[in-house]
């Protein structure tokens, strides 16, 4: 009898466990931040602002009903500008997801955001190279990585906070980009020096 309390104690306790486990993961209020970031180098200056209060929300409900796009000109709620550091002359100002860290190469010739919002923002890695051109776009929800995990809503937290190791190593038609993550593995995805107009003109496809 002590022996089938005891299994029935076992199996209560691992329930509330459980049960504790998703709490801790759910949001109790949808993601709505406005956000401004900045990032320097020698050569480059580069901001980044979002804007996920709920003026924005029909626009961001179009854009992730419709082809989930944030890199065409409908995105009128995150960009991303760059400008020369010493004259303050905008070399480019671009659509892109909601970012939550930035990182420029030491050359200053690639610009990299990375992203831990998950709600309405489907992609959460993005490289751009200094005059402008969309090099990579990678989403990486469903990533299981340890210590990576994903909120019900709001956040997937995959790479080390506040500030992960970036590193980028260029060679003649391709480059490999490495981000730390959360237990301090470096991720590294190959990508392509040049994309053709079409890919670029056309929606993103995520892998």
């Amino acid at each position: 009898m002590a022996s089938g309390y005891r299994r029935q104690f076992l199996t209560i306790a691992l329930c509330l466990l459980a049960l504790g486990s998703s709490a801790a993961r759910a949001d109790s209020i949808g993601y709505q931040d406005v956000v401004e970031l900045t990032a320097k180098s020698a050569a480059l200056r580069v901001e980044h602002y979002h804007d996920w209060s709920d003026a924005t929300r029909p626009a961001r409900f179009k854009m992730m009903t419709s082809g989930e796009d944030p890199f065409s000109a409908a995105n009128t709620f995150s960009t991303l500008r760059v400008l020369d550091n010493k004259s303050g002359a905008e070399l480019f100002r671009r659509p892109v997801p909601a970012l939550t860290y930035l990182w420029i190469d030491p050359a200053s010739k690639y610009i990299v955001g990375v992203s831990q919002v998950k709600r309405d923002n489907p992609y959460h890695l993005v490289v751009f190279n200094k005059k402008g051109e969309r090099l990579l776009e990678r989403s990486l929800l469903g990533t299981k990585w340890p210590e990576t995990f994903e909120s019900v809503t709001n956040w997937i937290y995959w790479y080390k906070q506040p500030s992960p190791r970036i590193e980028l190593v260029e060679g003649e038609t391709t480059a490999v980009l490495s981000v730390e993550d959360r237990a301090g593995v470096m991720r590294s995805v190959e990508f392509a020096l040049t994309r053709p107009k079409e890919v670029l003109s056309a929606a993103p496809v995520n892998p």
